[in-house]
């Protein structure tokens, strides 16, 4: 019995860590849900089975770092928003951007895609501010303030990796290849 609950666990683990090769993003779980936890652990479970495949674990973790920036932007959508619960994704967007300019430090050849992505996530951050900025919401200014430090990290961490040198043997004078991206 423990052997068929442990396959059955393990399988469905396999298939979300399989459904990370599609390409459409959704916005998933809610934060104001009350399984929203188990979407978490279930992100948390998948990064630890990819955590020796380089592609897979960036291709996760730029799927989950779109989702909380979707579930950001449908939060921002929504009559009678809820500023808060943006607030708290904005710690798991930074969280995620951080771990992603990471990557594009240990592995080389993802720095492109992982600055080109970041870039376009946070165009989507500033379109969500916006979207705060324009409504009559009076508790909007913690969101804001909040969406402006997540732009200005993403800012920050997509010039870092412009501007850092890829450590490549064949370039023994560690110049950037190609002049960033």
């Amino acid at each position: 019995m423990k052997k068929t609950i442990s396959f059955g666990v393990v399988f469905l683990f396999m298939l979300n860590v399989a459904s990370a090769q599609q390409t459409t993003i959704n916005k998933g779980i809610l934060p104001d849900s009350p399984i929203y936890f188990l979407d978490l652990l279930l992100e948390e479970i998948q990064l630890k089975i990819a955590e020796n495949n380089p592609e897979l674990r960036i291709r996760l973790k730029t799927q989950f770092l779109s989702e909380r920036i979707l579930e950001s932007q449908f939060i921002a959508n929504k009559p009678n928003n809820k500023p808060q619960l943006v607030s708290n994704l904005l710690l798991e967007i930074k969280t995620g951007t951080d771990d992603l300019a990471q990557e594009a430090e240990n592995v080389p050849e993802a720095k492109e895609f992982i600055g080109n992505y970041l870039n376009n996530s946070m165009i989507v951050l500033t379109q969500v501010k916006e979207k705060f900025e324009t409504d009559s919401n009076p508790n909007n200014d913690n969101a804001i303030s909040g969406l402006n430090i997540a732009i200005s990290n993403q800012a920050k961490k997509i010039e870092a990796i412009k501007n850092k040198p890829v450590n490549n043997p064949s370039n023994p004078n560690n110049q950037t290849i190609g002049g960033g991206y």
